[in-house]
């Protein structure tokens, strides 16, 4: 799960106990920093190498 840490819609740290509540098989969280709910084009790179890490495990 990627969230941001500025999100007006779903917070961060409250969505990650949200779903970790919910979700039996939760695993891991990263937080964007300095991000809302849309993510800015330079944190692109950073989403993209913490699902490429997920996917090779």
């Amino acid at each position: 799960m990627i969230v941001s840490d500025n999100d007006v819609f779903f917070p961060g740290l409250e969505s990650i106990d949200r779903a970790k509540r919910i979700f039996n098989n939760f695993r891991e969280a990263h937080i964007l920093k300095n991000s809302k709910h849309m993510p800015n084009k330079e944190d692109y790179f950073e989403i993209q190498q913490k699902i490429k890490l997920w996917l090779e495990e």
